[in-house]
């Protein structure tokens, strides 16, 4: 059965990186630039995985995974959220919202697959 990986990242780079990434390892991605986006996403087709930026336009990766675990269908759905390694705030809200994982940024490209992993 193949994993849907929804990554949810403002920049283009790093969702570009990070979606290589994730098809190289057999997973089925859909990609996002901002908090709306990941909502609609989620709406039309509910993803395994999501890798959550922190911090996206329009509505912030917080504020989504918030919505996300007040939805009683939702809720379910892995998050791991990617923030700076500097914003420690941001990793303990996080956590404190119902995030599965949190990934800093910059990463190592090797323990993205091992986020999403230990998030399923």
């Amino acid at each position: 059965m193949t994993t849907t990986i929804l990554i949810a990242d403002a920049d283009p780079f790093n969702l570009a990186q990070l979606e290589e990434c994730c098809s190289e390892r057999g997973h089925r991605v859909l990609t996002a630039g901002d908090g709306e986006q990941v909502l609609s996403s989620v709406a039309r087709e509910p993803p395994d995985v999501i890798l959550l930026q922190a911090e996206l336009p329009a509505l912030s990766g917080l504020q989504v995974l918030n919505i996300l675990r007040e939805d009683p269908i939702l809720r379910g759905i892995r998050v791991v959220i990617i923030t700076d390694a500097a914003n420690e705030d941001s990793a303990a809200q996080a956590l404190n919202l119902g995030a599965d994982d949190v990934l800093t940024h910059p990463y190592a490209m090797p323990e993205v697959p091992l986020r999403i992993e230990a998030a399923l």
